[in-house]
């Protein structure tokens, strides 16, 4: 059904259920007839009841409220997250990581997801066996935002203005995009552009077959004293993606010294 035969079709509901319709849609007399004011009065359509919501509208109100989060699960955070950075609360994935010749492992785990809107975030709690520490990510409206935040309930940074998105709503071989985060002050700046550069096929942790892409990045960050250059550093790296699983292998070279993440584990 159209919209336009929808509201063709209410309109006409209404139309038949007045005392006009009952009468063969005559009109009603006025006071000008010799008809009684009580009787006009009797025959004087009724205001419209105001409809009732849907059960799904009243059961969705009386769980979530008309604002604020919205408790997650499985279904909402598939519907908003991004297929390729996927947010499921409780999962916890293990790194392995490569810097110099020396290996550790990191675990990264989403302790907590909120909903509001199309508005998705979670809070990721990481370990590397030396130090924890938090970090809050966002997808808006189907693009991973650049998020300022270390815990859920967090307000964005003071004085720091985000330009961009850290991964736009669709992917494609040759697809680039950038973002910058400055300080308000001029103390410091970041710039990181990205670029698509294959498709890939290859196993997640699990052994399952998947598609995805490989990222080209390019990071430039400066300090800034008294207007001047104070020090910059630039790096380069890489990343994969895959569908259903998100980033599976980083790598990232600064100064000629190269860091290596691999996904090795997740459940």
């Amino acid at each position: 059904m159209t919209a336009r035969t929808a509201f063709i079709a209410v309109a006409l509901s209404f139309a038949l259920a007045t005392p006009a319709a009952a009468k063969g849609f005559k009109a009603i007399k006025t006071s000008r007839s010799k008809t009684s004011k009580a009787k006009v009065q009797r025959n004087r359509v009724k205001p419209a009841a105001k409809p009732k919501p849907r059960i799904g509208a009243r059961l969705s109100a009386k769980l979530f409220g008309k604002r604020g989060p919205k408790p997650t699960g499985r279904a909402l955070e598939a519907k908003l997250s991004h297929p390729y950075a996927p947010t499921v609360q409780g999962q916890t994935r293990v790194w392995k990581i490569n810097s110099g010749g020396k290996t550790s492992k990191m675990t990264e785990t989403v302790k907590r997801t909120e909903a509001s809107g199309k508005n998705l975030k979670a809070e990721v709690h990481y370990s590397n066996g030396t130090a924890k520490w938090t970090a809050v990510t966002q997808t808006y409206r189907g693009e991973v935002m650049v998020s300022q935040m270390a815990k859920l309930g967090d307000k964005p940074a003071k004085g720091v203005t985000v330009y961009g998105v850290a991964m736009p709503r669709k992917l494609r071989v040759g697809k680039s995009w950038s973002n910058i985060v400055t300080h308000e002050d001029g103390s410091h700046s970041r710039q990181t552009e990205y670029k698509v550069v294959k498709a890939i096929r290859m196993k997640d942790p699990n052994g399952v077959m998947r598609n995805g892409f490989e990222v080209a990045i390019k990071d430039s960050s400066r300090v800034r004293v008294d207007g001047k250059i104070a020090s910059e550093v630039k790096s380069t790296g890489t990343y994969r993606v895959l569908s259903g699983v998100g980033t599976v292998y980083t790598s990232h070279t600064v100064n000629g010294v190269t860091v290596e993440n691999t996904l090795v584990g997740m459940q």
